[in-house]
Parts: structure tokens; sequence; C-alpha cells
């Protein structure tokens, strides 16, 4: 039998003595203190903290969705500068065309 393997005891229940040794020793180490709440920052810093925490959640939750909507943008812009262009609004297609001349040759 393999020697992580516990033995059941009479009863059919596994006891203490039956568990390897690294199970022991994660049950017996103590469990960490929760960290106690900063009640120094203000209630701006507080609710701006938050607001960021809530936009990295999301953008977790949702990056496939950040991805697609820059990588289409990126792919976007380019046909939609010429279109801008043709219909008089030169100065946000310059602005366009001064953004792809920094990434495109």
């Amino acid at each position: 039998m393999d020697e992580r393997t516990p033995t059941a005891s009479a009863s059919g229940n596994a006891t203490w003595d039956d568990l390897p040794e690294e199970v022991r020793l994660r049950l017996q180490a103590p469990k960490p203190q929760p960290v106690p709440t900063n009640s120094a920052l203000s209630p701006r810093m507080r609710a701006f903290v938050l607001a960021v925490d809530r936009g990295v959640l999301a953008v977790a939750r949702h990056w496939v969705l950040a991805v697609n909507i820059i990588g289409g943008l990126y792919a976007g812009f380019p046909l939609l500068g010429p279109w801008l262009l043709s219909k008089g609004f030169t100065i946000p297609a310059n602005v366009i065309y001064f953004m792809y001349k920094l990434t495109c040759h």
C-alpha cells in the first residue's frame, strides 16, 4: 500500500495518525490573522481605491471583450480616417493619421 494513502481504522474512519505528515503539519499550522483595515484613508481615497478595484475586477472578468474592442478599434480606425476626411472632418482624420504614423510606416 502507498505510504501516502491513509489506512482505515477498525471503525472504517481514518484517524489522526493515519494522515500523512504533510497534511498533519498543514492542519496544525497557525491560521493567518486577518489584515486590519486601515481607517486612516479619507472617504474620497477609499472611494477611489474601491473604484479602481472594481475596474480591475471588471477587466479581469471580461478581458476577452476588452482585447476584442482594442483590436477592433485598431483595425477600424484606418477605415474611419479616410471617411472622415471625405466628409470634411479634417481635424479628427488628421488625429487618426498622426496616431497611425507612430505605429505604421
